[in-house]
């Protein structure tokens, strides 16, 4: 007996994420909701970065990241700690999908202030994940803290961004007007997408850095 596909399939949600979403009475996120409302939500995204096509048109700006990596790895006698290396790689790569820029990681005198609030981050999900008791579900515990901090000051960085973006569409410089000449944009592409909101397409953002970062 052959079973229907189902088109939205129900997951449960990462619990962390969900308390943090309902005490800041903001929008679910692709971890957290369900059925047609996850569904519409993810849709904007996926017809931009699932599609080979699409894909492709990013591979140049990414490669470019993996390219420093390397670089990087080959002026190094030694490594320290390989994951903080992994962690700089996926924060760059990711970010310049997101956010169409560099973000630092893997500069000379890298950006030092982003790499402790994505390991505090995952630090605190992962703790969450695997423990038995939530007591955070009910408490502001330490735990729940140390994720509200880190969830928020990333929210801070995606704001910043989008913000950038706005300001640089309605004072283009004059070399971003020649027909064709403009990179892929992500983020400029959901901010022009009338399926989502604003508050839609910074959730959807910091859900695809996170997860770039995670992957």
């Amino acid at each position: 007996m052959c079973m229907e596909p189902i088109k939205n399939p129900f997951r449960p949600p990462l619990e962390l994420f969900d308390t943090y979403f309902k005490r800041n009475n903001s929008h679910g996120s692709i971890g957290t909701l369900n059925g047609e409302e996850w569904a519409a939500f993810r849709k904007p995204a996926q017809d931009q970065i699932l599609k080979p096509t699409i894909v492709a048109n990013y591979v140049p700006l990414i490669n470019n990241v993996a390219d420093d990596f390397v670089l990087n790895l080959k002026k190094k006698s030694h490594i320290d700690n390989c994951l903080d290396e992994f962690y700089k790689y996926t924060t760059e790569s990711i970010g310049m999908l997101c956010f169409n820029k560099r973000l630092g990681c893997l500069d000379e005198n890298p950006n030092v202030n982003i790499m402790p609030i994505i390991k505090q981050f995952f630090r605190a999900l992962g703790a969450s994940t695997f423990s038995k008791l939530r007591p955070f579900k009910y408490l502001r515990t330490p735990l729940y803290r140390e994720f509200e901090t880190a969830a928020n000051e990333l929210q801070k960085l995606v704001l910043a961004n989008i913000e950038q973006r706005k300001l640089e569409d309605k004072n283009p410089r004059a070399d971003d007007s020649s027909p064709g000449t403009e990179e892929p944009n992500l983020l400029k592409t959901l901010l022009n997408d009338p399926r989502l909101t604003s508050e839609q397409t910074s959730r959807l953002i910091q859900d695809l850095f996170n997860g770039g970062v995670d992957s």
